[in-house]
């Protein structure tokens, strides 16, 4: 199975409805970027409901190895650049409010 990369409004939404678990039945890795771990725990300060990342051994918790700036970076927050990144680098799986959706996977000749 490929691995997920996933944002914070898909982490919110399933752990608002207890379907967290689900995750790790759709990769063989469920990876979460620094910048959306970082939202979670901003979103937990500010009082709300977020997932702690830190509960889940399941859960990696990666920085991108090359974050350039987004030609659209306006449209983009710091945690769905950090889904981005790795997907373009790696045409990872992902799973992202803007694309509920698997990417191919990369065909070797």
């Amino acid at each position: 199975m490929p691995d997920l990369i996933c944002d914070t409004s898909v982490l919110i939404a399933l752990h608002q409805v207890s379907q967290l678990s689900i995750l790790p039945k759709l990769g063989s890795s469920v990876i979460v970027p620094t910048a959306v771990v970082e939202e979670l725990a901003a979103g937990r300060l500010a009082g709300y409901d977020a997932v702690d990342v830190a509960l889940y051994p399941w859960m990696m918790v990666r920085a991108p190895t090359a974050c350039p700036k987004l030609p659209s970076q306006a449209t983009f927050g710091p945690g769905e650049s950090g889904v981005i990144w790795p997907i373009m680098n790696s045409i990872s799986p992902h799973l992202s409010a803007r694309s509920f959706r698997k990417l191919p996977e990369k065909h070797h000749e």
